[in-house]
Parts: C-alpha cells; structure tokens; sequence
C-alpha cells in the first residue's frame, strides 16, 4: 500500500479585469489589453480560481477536498493592513485588491470566525481544533507574498495541520512456548495524547498543553485474531503535531490468551502534513498492564518511516 499522498496545492491565477468587461467561469482567463485598466474606484477586480494537484489517496481520496476557503490579503506596503477578505464555498472567488506588495492568508475547511480577523497579528494568534478536522474535511493553511501587478499570476500551496500515523503490519514472535501457545487477539488500535490544538501558520508558537484519545479518526476495534503470527490489515490515524514531553503514542490493545494488555509505542516528534508508517511491529512477549508505560523496543520491535504528504519513495527518511 502506497503512504504517500501529494499535498493538496491551490493555484490561485489573479486576472486583471476592467470594470466593463464580463466575468467568466474558466478557471484560465486570458485577459486583453484593455483588461489591464483599473476600474474606477482605482482598483483591480481580482479573479482567483483554485486548481489542486492530482492525489494518490491512501484510503477514498477525500484528503485533498476543499469543502470551504477564507482567503485574507494584506497590504504590505501599509503595515500588513487588512485590506480585504473573501469566506465562502466558491472556488473562483472574485476580490478587489490595489496593486501593490499583498501578503495572502488562505484557510481551507476551517471554522475560524471571519469577524475576528482584524488584523494580520489577530489572524497569526488563531489555533484549529483537532475535532474540526473529519476523513473528508482536512483543516489546511497556506500564505504567500507577492506583488500585484497587471496579469500577475499567483500560486499558494496549503498543506494539512494533521499528521498522519499508519500502521501497516503487525506480526507474532514469542519466543516463550507457554506464550506460543496462547492466542493472541488485537482488540483495539487507538492513539493517545492527541494535541487537541494547532497553530495555522508558522509565525505562531503554540505549544501543545491538552490531550485527547476520545476524537474522531483515532480508533479502530479491531477484535480480530492473529493468524500464521501476521497481523497486514493497514489502520490509519490522524492526529496534531506535537514536539513535547508527553508524546502521541500509537496504543494496540491486545488479548494474549485469557489476559489483556496495553503495547504503546511513542511515536517521537510529530510534524504537521508528515506520515509517519510504522512497520511491522514485532511482539515478543506479554505487553504492558498500562497504555501509560511504553513497551521498549527490546521488547517490541518496530520501525517509523516518515515522509511529506507530497514527497516521493526516495525523499522517506527513517527516523527510528
């Protein structure tokens, strides 16, 4: 199964138009040499159409779909003022925007309240909630500056706040007979110490400090027994970065026998837009009575393989 899936880019073309000329839906617009006259008002009617790049999704392809776009522009040459904001559905949004140096914000299927966004510092301070991102509904941030000019194209790639943890394998070795012997049966597959928070954009300096195991797109049940000592159907988890001292851990619950116990792993630093593929888990021996206390790998063998969303098979690097 393939893991690594192109970040969702957003092509927004800016088409100077003039006043009188009639709108199009194409989301290319040669514009003519008339069309490069401001309209009245001395400003430019800005037609930004969204493009996303062709996805290999790991599971329905629904990662990549764009359910709602804000798009903020501020002017640089004025102190980052706000000068103009677009919320909405529609993929060729029209803005008015003067020429000049813009800095453009875009959030994609975000719930962020349009009314607060007052100004560039007010934007950077917002946070995403774990609990707005759904299999179909991926919270994503990108900005960009640029100069406005006539016919001056511009190009924003977003990419997901959420990480990605697949789990691809799991296989049986005990090495004790009286252990050999008993079933062994996955019960559950979760992750824990989800960060519930997020920051939108890089200037932001959030740390993580509340977790969650109970959000949507954590847990399988999984109540299935490990036959031939193999364990290959994929599960896939999705959670917030996090880089502090209380890591996400990847838990699979598991009866060995008439006994259950806990085998969680620390997935290590976690960074947004990344999949993190942990292949096949090796278990050797009874787990943990707590999905607080870390197998060590002694114990249990595995292997984190890390890749960008959008990168290829020769840039994964393997991180533990």
């Amino acid at each position: 199964m393939k893991t690594f899936i192109h970040t969702l880019s957003i092509a927004m073309s800016v088409i100077i138009l003039a006043a009188s000329c009639n709108k199009t839906d194409s989301k290319y617009v040669i514009p003519a040499q008339e069309q490069q006259q401001t309209a009245d008002d001395g400003l430019f009617d800005v037609r930004i159409s969204f493009t996303s790049a062709l996805t290999k999704a790991l599971n329905n392809g629904a990662e990549e779909q764009v359910n709602s776009v804000q798009i903020y522009v501020f002017d640089e040459d004025n102190d980052n003022r706000l000068e103009t904001f677009n919320v909405g559905t529609s993929k060729n949004p029209v803005v008015r925007l003067s020429a000049g140096n813009k800095l453009f914000k875009v959030l994609v299927n975000s719930k962020v309240d349009s009314s607060l966004v007052t100004s560039l510092d007010a934007l950077n301070g917002m946070l995403s909630d774990f609990s707005d991102n759904r299999s179909d509904n991926f919270v994503m941030s990108g900005e960009l500056s640029k100069e406005i000019t006539a016919s001056t194209p511009v190009e924003i790639e977003v990419s997901r706040l959420a990480a990605k943890v697949v789990l691809s394998k799991i296989t049986t070795d005990f090495s004790a007979p009286v252990y050999a012997a008993k079933t062994f049966t996955v019960d559950s597959i979760y992750l824990t110490n989800v960060a519930q928070k997020c920051q939108f954009f890089a200037e932001n300096t959030y740390t993580p400090d509340s977790w969650s195991k109970g959000y949507a797109l954590t847990a399988d049940s999984v109540h299935k027994e490990v036959k031939d000592k193999k364990y290959e159907e994929p599960h896939i988890f999705y959670t917030y970065p996090n880089g502090t001292d209380t890591p996400t851990r990847l838990v699979i619950l598991a009866t060995l026998g008439d006994t259950q116990y806990y085998y969680p792993i620390d997935l290590g630093t976690l960074e947004s837009n990344m999949v993190y593929s942990v292949t096949d888990i090796k278990i050797t021996r009874p787990g943990s009575d707590s999905e607080d206390e870390p197998v060590v790998s002694s114990e249990i063998a595995f292997t984190i393989k890390v890749a960008d969303w959008d990168s290829q098979v020769n840039n994964i690097q393997e991180i533990l």
